[in-house]
């Protein structure tokens, strides 16, 4: 159950920091953000700890890359229910298939492009 918080939060908080970054820009387009204000501090906790929860999902990737067994399913049943849907489940299987480097690479990803607001966090904070 926390693990899907931390997911969720370290999918979203780049998301947020740009939305952030998006709503506070003068008429020519430079950001806004005043150092020590009430969004500065928002914006400089919302990119640290959703770098930590993507931290914490590559790090749950790399624990389960070596033991990670693909459910099994049924070769009939599978084929039977992507016929159904017409392919749209071939992604949803190779997910499954490559869950822990999904984490490991997805979440190293998306936590790279926080790097940005990491480096004016503590600027931000004042």
């Amino acid at each position: 159950m926390v693990l899907a918080w931390f997911a969720l939060i370290g999918f979203l908080s780049p998301f947020l920091c740009g939305g952030l970054m998006y709503l506070n820009k003068e008429e020519d387009g430079s950001p806004k953000i005043i150092q020590g204000s009430m969004s500065a501090k928002a914006l400089s906790l919302m990119s640290i700890f959703g770098a930590f929860c993507c931290l914490i999902m590559v790090l749950k990737g790399i624990h389960i890359w070596g033991n990670w067994e693909i459910p099994s399913i049924d070769p009939n049943v599978a084929a039977r229910t992507s016929t159904r849907a017409r392919g749209k489940g071939g992604i949803i299987l190779l997910a499954i298939k490559f869950f822990p480097q999904f984490l490991v690479f997805g979440y190293g990803i998306w936590g790279w492009q926080l790097k940005t607001y990491l480096k004016r966090a503590k600027w931000l904070w004042g």
